[in-house]
């Protein structure tokens, strides 16, 4: 890949982290839905290669479990989307860290008191193999 094009691409994927904090902003402040779709496709949300996904958290809730994880900065790429749209929930927030050094027992055992539910996903070579629902 050539400076150039790789100079379009990095700077194509700050726009879109920038639109996608903006849609994060709208929607907190009551002025919209943010459409995971949408989001996804806009943005490009990469698939975890390793790392975990915790899906089906109560709208607001990402705030809190970032709070909780405590993430050391600039370790992982984390993603979060907020109020996105669910079939079964409404609208729920999503974590994704794409990180070969979280572990994923760690991280549970910070989230075990919790009082609402989630679904965590353990992601290795872009598949989950283990899946925990609270």
């Amino acid at each position: 890949m050539s400076a150039s094009s790789s100079k379009q691409k990095n700077k194509k994927k700050q726009n879109g982290e920038a639109e996608l904090k903006e849609w994060v902003e709208t929607s907190k402040k009551g002025g919209g839905d943010v459409d995971v779709d949408e989001v996804l496709d806009e943005v490009n949300v990469p698939f975890i290669e390793n790392g975990i996904v915790i899906d089906h958290l109560p709208p607001g809730a990402s705030d809190k479990v970032l709070h909780i994880l405590a993430m050391p900065e600039g370790e992982s790429e984390v993603w979060f989307l907020m109020n996105v749209r669910s079939g079964k929930m409404g609208k729920k927030d999503i974590i994704k860290i794409n990180s070969t050094t979280i572990d994923p027992d760690d991280v549970l055992e910070k989230l075990k008191n919790l009082s609402f539910g989630y679904t965590f996903n353990v992601i290795r070579n872009q598949k989950v193999v283990k899946k925990v629902r609270k």
